[in-house]
């Protein structure tokens, strides 16, 4: 296993640059090197930090490089990606961490599609009725926003032309 120093992924022993960042200085890796164990949305790492904390491995998280700045400092708040890291020794241990954690996310995901009521169909012949209506309806709108900037028009084009 290769590491890469600029990106702290793991690599394979043929790997000749870093698939993360393209690096070319690849090296052996050290009990000491913080590896990258996951990067994930910053929602999800809203609900994985406390998983890492509860498990007693130490851990750091970082806003990853790959989606930009946090959605704290930007204004559109568009989420970044946050990418956990943990030292080379408890990378296994926490990967199974990480394995229970997405197990358990997607058992309560199911869970709750299961118990979320089912919405009903509406009839085909009550959705085109519903469809027709909604149409004329905006229709007649349109007519009545034309028709009343008509009126305002010409009751402002005499007033101005008697005064």
């Amino acid at each position: 296993m290769l590491y890469c120093p600029k990106c702290k992924a793991l690599c394979d022993d043929s790997a000749v640059r870093c698939p993360e960042c393209g690096r070319h200085k690849l090296r052996q890796p050290t009990q000491l090197d913080k590896v990258l164990l996951v990067t994930v949305t910053e929602m999800e790492a809203q609900r994985l930090e406390p998983v890492m904390q509860a498990s007693g491995i130490p851990f750091e998280m970082h806003a990853s490089n790959i989606d930009g700045i946090p959605s704290m400092y930007n204004s559109d708040a568009i989420l970044s990606n946050q990418s956990f890291y943990v030292l080379l020794p408890q990378l296994e241990e926490a990967e199974k961490v990480v394995a229970q954690f997405r197990q358990q996310e997607a058992e309560q995901a199911k869970a709750a599609a299961e118990n979320a009521p089912e919405e009903e169909e509406m009839p085909r012949g009550k959705r085109i009725a519903v469809q027709i209506v909604s149409a004329l309806a905006f229709i007649l709108l349109i007519w009545l926003v034309v028709m009343g900037t008509d009126w305002v028009a010409n009751h402002l084009f005499g007033w101005l032309r008697g005064a």
